[in-house]
C-alpha cells in the first residue's frame, strides 16, 4: 500500500532480498516446492469454542496461505502458520473478556489468525491494529482479513517494522497518539537480532497499565526463550507465566507488564 516499505524477513537473515516471483524449469520437481506465489498454497481451517454460563459458540476461521516447506515462507515466514498461533488463541478463548472495551495491537499478525479470532471475542467498543512488516505477508493478511471479516470497521492493518524510531512514528500517525491496552503476538522471534527491536516497540506502544501477551514455541533457531525473558527484563518488564506454557510440548505462553515505579 501506499507509504509502506517493500521489505520481507528474509532481509534480517540474508540482506538484501527479491520478492518477486521467481520459476525455474523443474523447480518444483527438483526441490519439492518454488519460490513462485503461485505455487505451493495452502488453506488452514480453525474452530474454536466460546463457552459462557448461558451457551457455547462455534467460532470457524479459514485463511490462505503457503505449505511450511514452500522456499517462499522461508523468505517471508509470516505466510504460514505456526502452532504458537493457535496456542495463544486458546489462552483468549478461555478468557474473552479481558479483550472487551480494549485497544489492542498485534505485533507480527502472519496470516492473521490471533487477531481475526480477537475480532470475534471483541465486543463493540475494542478496536483492533493487526500489523506485519513483511510485504508479501501484509498482502496475505488483508485479504485473510477481508475473507473472514468482510469490510470490519473495527480492524486497521498497518506495516510496523520494530524500532523505537518506527514505534514511535507508529503511534502518531496510525494510532493516532493512542497506546494499547493489549499487545498480542505469537512465534515473532527467530533471530537475536530482532528481540532488541521488538522490546523498543512494545515499550513504546504498550500502555503503562497495559499487558502483553506473548506465546513462544521452541524451534531450530538461534534464539531462547530465556534470551527473550531476560531481555524484556533488562527494558524495564516483569512477566508471568500463564497457566497454558506446557514445557513439555515447547510451548509458552507470558503475560508482560511495565514495572511499576516505587
Amino acid at each position: 500500500m501506499k507509504g509502506e516499505l517493500q521489505w520481507n524477513d528474509a532481509q534480517v537473515r540474508f540482506g538484501e532480498y527479491d520478492s518477486k516471483p521467481t520459476m525455474h524449469e523443474n523447480e518444483e520437481e527438483e526441490f519439492g516446492s518454488s519460490a513462485d506465489l503461485e505455487y505451493d498454497k495452502e488453506t488452514f481451517n480453525f474452530d474454536f469454542e466460546v463457552q459462557n454460563v448461558k451457551s457455547t459458540r462455534k467460532i470457524s476461521i479459514e485463511l490462505d496461505g503457503y505449505e511450511s516447506k514452500s522456499n517462499i515462507t522461508y523468505c517471508s515466514t509470516g505466510l504460514t502458520m505456526w502452532k504458537a498461533a493457535e496456542f495463544l488463541c486458546d489462552h483468549l478463548v478461555k478468557q474473552p473478556s479481558i479483550l472487551d472495551s480494549k485497544n489492542i495491537l498485534e505485533l507480527g499478525s502472519g496470516l492473521g489468525l490471533c487477531g481475526i479470532l480477537s475480532e470475534h471475542l471483541t465486543d463493540e467498543k475494542a478496536s483492533i491494529h493487526m500489523t506485519d512488516g513483511d510485504t508479501d505477508t501484509l498482502a496475505h493478511l488483508r485479504s485473510n482479513i477481508q475473507k473472514n471479516l468482510g469490510n470490519c470497521s473495527s480492524i486497521e492493518c498497518h506495516q510496523l517494522l520494530w524500532s523505537k524510531e518506527n514505534a514511535e512514528t507508529y503511534l502518531k500517525h496510525a494510532a493516532g497518539n493512542k497506546k494499547f491496552d493489549i499487545i498480542l503476538a505469537s512465534d515473532i522471534i527467530y533471530n537475536p537480532c530482532v528481540v532488541d527491536p521488538m522490546w523498543e516497540t512494545v515499550k513504546v506502544l504498550l500502555a503503562d497499565n497495559g499487558i502483553y501477551l506473548f506465546a513462544f514455541a521452541r524451534r531450530q533457531v538461534e534464539v531462547s526463550a530465556k534470551d527473550v525473558l531476560e531481555a524484556g527484563l533488562s527494558a524495564g518488564f516483569e512477566y508471568e507465566e500463564c497457566e497454558e506454557t506446557n514445557p513439555n510440548e515447547d510451548l509458552f505462553v507470558y503475560k508482560f507488564r511495565k514495572k511499576t515505579s516505587l
